[in-house]
């Protein structure tokens, strides 16, 4: 794994707080929540690419991934390669709640 800005471990986040990662090897999601294998499938390849992890201000070792249509929770176990998915949701969901459209 490398990690890019900011350690994934810190302790506090704030809000904006963005950090770069990318997985060089030995990637495991583990999918506890029963999503579609695309959904899963899809976050694999944004980790192992290289993404921007938004940090959980409250909870450390949460994070959002996001890609142009999807944003995945997950959380990633330290010490190890696997990353937990935990929820995902469709941008326009989003996007519909902040505007106050849901």
């Amino acid at each position: 794994m490398m990690v890019e800005r900011n350690s994934p471990w810190k302790t506090k986040a704030g809000l904006g707080d963005v950090m770069v990662m990318r997985w060089e090897n030995g990637l495991h999601v583990e999918d506890i929540r029963n999503h579609p294998q695309e959904l899963v499938r899809g976050l694999e390849s944004l980790l192992l690419c290289g993404t921007k992890l938004t940090p959980d201000p409250k909870h450390p070792g949460f994070f959002e991934v996001q890609n142009e249509t999807q944003v995945y929770y997950v959380h990633i176990v330290p010490n190890s390669r696997k990353v937990l998915l935990l929820a995902t949701w469709s941008q326009n969901e989003e996007l519909a709640v902040a505007c106050g459209l849901a």
